[in-house]
């Protein structure tokens, strides 16, 4: 008497909900034994996390920062007014 399993398989589809509105954040990835792991917050505006990511390279002069799953290189500097003063 022995057991047998039967697996089912069904057909699902993924699909983007147009109704939600995208977020975007970045994290340094910047370091050679291990990450700085400093991150932006959520935000609706690709605008906002631009913003993070020239304070942060500022401040620290860090380079590589990971944005929506992608890793990227960091360019110049901030453009004069962009981030607050600390």
């Amino acid at each position: 008497m022995g057991m047998t399993t039967r697996y089912r398989f069904r057909n699902y589809a993924i699909a983007r909900d147009e109704t939600a509105a995208p977020t975007y954040a970045a994290e340094c990835v910047t370091g050679d034994d291990a990450d700085c792991g400093e991150s932006s917050s959520e935000h609706v505006t690709p605008e906002d996390v631009e913003t993070w990511l020239a304070c942060h390279r500022r401040d620290t002069g860090h380079t590589r920062f990971r944005r929506n799953g992608q890793l990227r290189t960091g360019g110049g500097g901030s453009p004069p007014g962009l981030c607050p003063n600390r």
